[in-house]
C-alpha cells in the first residue's frame, strides 16, 4: 500500500511513527531531531 501524506507540525508538535512502516521525511525549513526508541516485546 502507498500512502501519501503530508503534515504541518508547529514548534512543539511530534510525529510518531511506527516501527516497520517506511517513510522518508523531507523538512523544507528549520530543523528537526530524530529520537529511536526500542522496546522489547514481552
Amino acid at each position: 500500500m502507498i500512502v501519501e501524506e503530508e503534515h504541518v507540525l508547529q514548534i512543539g508538535d511530534s510525529l510518531l511513527i511506527p516501527t516497520g512502516v517506511g517513510h522518508s521525511l523531507i523538512v523544507e525549513s528549520g530543523s528537526y531531531s530524530q529520537w529511536v526508541f526500542k522496546i522489547d516485546k514481552q
